[in-house]
């Protein structure tokens, strides 16, 4: 996340960034992710933090091809279509980076021979990714994405239509959004996937 969303989220999402924090590093909740939506001036920013399961149907490290597919094409749609999964409406705001990321993506079962072989160099390391898959954090899946806008205050509403229709097993997002003309917080889901800022 670049320093100047973490900057928003303190000043300007507080206590509400609380509230981000204890959510992201609560319990893993199948179906649910956070998300925050900052932005002053002509800059706008996105970050969704959702578990993998979510997003490409599973937690564990990919056990064949078709899940090592899985995690590729959904970070790539990730990637390569974030203007068609989120649409901020108002502020005339055109995308200008986007980046997701998972600690399961490379992890495919063909590193499992080269894993093997360092066995006795990396037990600590086993035991500690046994700690991790127990709590679902390898399948954490981060998604940020930027606009330039002509004016932040001018926007109106912000659609995660898309988002919902791309990976419906993704059900609900928190979302807490820190805007010029105001903040505040609520759920997103398939079926009211537009939050209002106007207000």
């Amino acid at each position: 996340m670049s320093t100047w969303v973490r900057w928003v989220g303190v000043c300007c999402l507080s206590p509400v960034a609380s509230a981000i924090a204890v959510a992201a590093d609560g319990a893993h909740e199948h179906g649910i992710g956070d998300a925050t939506l900052a932005g002053t001036g002509d800059r706008l920013e996105f970050r969704l933090d959702v578990p993998g399961d979510s997003v490409f149907g599973f937690e564990h490290k990919p056990e064949s091809e078709a899940q090592e597919k899985a995690v590729a094409d959904a970070l790539l749609t990730l990637r390569e279509s974030a203007g068609d999964l989120l649409m901020p409406s108002g502020g005339d705001c055109q995308l200008t980076s986007v980046s997701a990321a998972t600690p399961l993506e490379g992890e495919g079962h063909e590193h499992e021979e080269h894993e093997h072989e360092e066995h006795e160099h990396e037990e600590h390391e086993h035991e500690e990714h046994g700690d991790h898959d127990d709590h679902g954090s390898h399948s954490e899946v981060v998604w940020e994405v930027s606009w330039h806008c002509d004016s932040v205050d001018d926007m109106t509403a912000f659609s995660a239509e898309g988002l919902f229709s791309a990976f419906p097993r993704l059900e609900t997002v928190r979302f807490q959004w820190s805007l010029p003309q105001g903040q505040g917080a609520g759920r997103l889901s398939s079926s009211e996937p537009e939050a209002d800022l106007s207000s």
